[in-house]
């Protein structure tokens, strides 16, 4: 959300950078829900109690959609910065249909988690129709938006220098 404004008002500059943003955003997101996978186990059991434990599944397979939405939201930023909200409104509707689907069919079977689980398959359809759809109007490559070993370096990198330089100047 907050690079949708930079990207409208400076859209021929910023245009090259949205494989990149997206390429760091995934990674942060994917980090971001691992550590949030680990502490929120314990959380729910501290914070509810045994009675909520049931809901661990459900926390956990919805994790991984969550993550797949961080990401998405950046190319549909720009697609959004394109003028071409026809895809948002293709993305909204085949998303609702395809959730309400599984969860037609997930809820009887494996109740709270077959919801979290269409959460999930749906947010995830989601992520890969906005590539589809940016990579068509940017004439990206596939190969340009896939994290990379050196995204992740960069952005650990990045980390330990702002840690560094924080803890100079205390």
């Amino acid at each position: 959300a907050a690079f949708l404004p930079r990207l409208t008002n400076e859209l021929d500059q910023r245009q090259s950078q949205v494989a990149q943003v997206y390429r760091y955003t995934v990674i942060i997101s994917a980090f971001s829900i691992f550590i949030i996978a680990i502490l929120g186990v314990p959380a729910i059991y501290i914070l509810f109690g045994k009675a909520y434990a049931g809901s661990i599944v459900s926390f956990l397979w919805l994790l991984p959609g969550i993550a797949v939405l961080g990401g998405s939201s950046i190319l549909s930023c720009d697609i959004l910065a394109r003028e071409k909200p026809k895809y948002s409104i293709i993305t909204g509707y085949v998303t609702l249909i395809l959730n309400v689907a599984l969860n037609f069919w997930l809820i009887p079977k494996f109740g709270i988690a077959g919801a979290a689980i269409a959460s999930t398959v749906s947010y995830s359809f989601a992520g890969s129709l906005w590539i589809i759809f940016y990579c068509r109007e940017s004439s990206t490559s596939l190969k340009e938006i896939i994290p990379r070993f050196q995204d992740v370096a960069f952005l650990f990198n990045r980390t330990m220098k702002i840690i560094r330089n924080k803890l100079h100047r205390s």
